[in-house]
């Protein structure tokens, strides 16, 4: 039962949205939206604890050229996988824009994704863009695996985002980007947030980006071009 309107929150304030409801597979506010908008909205201390997957404050999972613009989040948020400060995961084609994350956000599995803004940002579809623009992540986000600032796991277009916080993965993890997979663009991001290792010895940590490669099979990645790196700002450790 996917929400396919307009939702618009007239920058109105819900305060403590609380999930703690393992049988959801899809956690928010919105648990999918399919071809819908969610806007200016601010979320403040959210308190999403499960140990499925696909968690973010606004909206769970977002597909078909769907839009969440100006959402602002504080709290925690706590996922097996998938879990992002705004959203849980983007697919296909759609617009995450002038977002604001400030909750922790924590990805329990190890072959997990987590992101301050969405967690996941991938599978693609020819003629069909994710982008991702004008965010900020200042939730220190962590994951057994990739871990990003902005995203964990992208093949989208991620654009004048910044991170502030400490982000720790156990391999991948990068202040705007954990991996940038087999498409798109990543121009005029900032990070100033620690960038770390979780403990367990794994590899791939940048300051913008932790890993950028093309791996993936063209069922669920027809979309396929050279990655564009540029005009990034890095100001921290790795």
């Amino acid at each position: 039962n996917a929400f396919k309107g307009v939702f618009d929150g007239g920058e109105k304030t819900i305060t403590g949205l609380a999930i703690s409801d393992n049988a959801l597979n899809t956690v928010g506010l919105f648990g999918v939206i399919d071809g819908g908008t969610v806007k200016n909205l601010n979320l403040t201390e959210v308190s999403i604890n499960v140990t499925t997957k696909n968690a973010g404050a606004a909206v769970g999972i977002m597909v078909n050229n769907s839009t969440v613009d100006n959402i602002v989040v504080s709290g925690s948020l706590t996922a097996a996988d998938g879990v992002g400060g705004v959203v849980g995961r983007m697919m296909i084609d759609g617009t995450i824009s002038n977002c604001t994350n400030n909750a922790t956000v924590t990805a329990t599995s190890t072959s997990a994704g987590a992101g301050g803004i969405v967690g996941k940002a991938y599978y693609s579809a020819l003629n069909k863009i994710m982008s991702i623009t004008n965010c900020t992540n200042n939730g220190a986000v962590t994951c057994g695996y990739a871990a990003g600032g902005i995203t964990a796991l992208s093949a989208a277009n991620v654009s004048n985002c910044s991170n502030t916080a400490t982000i720790t993965a156990g391999t991948e993890g990068g202040g705007i980007i954990g991996e940038q997979s087999m498409y798109g663009t990543v121009t005029g991001n900032t990070n100033s947030g620690l960038i770390k290792n979780n403990g367990t010895g794994g590899f791939g940590y940048g300051g913008i980006i932790g890993w950028v490669r093309y791996s993936g099979n063209v069922t669920d990645y027809p979309l396929n071009g050279i990655i564009n790196v540029t005009n990034n700002t890095n100001t921290a450790n790795i």
